[in-house]
């Protein structure tokens, strides 16, 4: 399925820098939250869309624009 490869892709690239991706429903919409798994301490609403793919998409986009 394309979703989930893009999600899986977004969630190693997360990984490298040292976060887990995870994903709640919230509001009608799907939310990627960051969790720094050295830490645990966790970034909620990092991205939001109306799939997990979307909002996998938004969180990496938002975190390189941040960077």
């Amino acid at each position: 399925m394309p979703d989930d490869d893009e999600i899986a892709d977004v969630r190693a690239w997360f990984a490298e820098r040292g976060f887990e991706l995870t994903f709640r429903r919230t509001d009608g919409y799907e939310w990627a939250d960051l969790v720094r798994g050295s830490s645990g301490a966790s970034v909620l609403g990092y991205g939001r869309g109306d799939s997990k793919a979307a909002a996998a998409a938004r969180a990496k986009e938002r975190y390189e624009q941040e960077q």
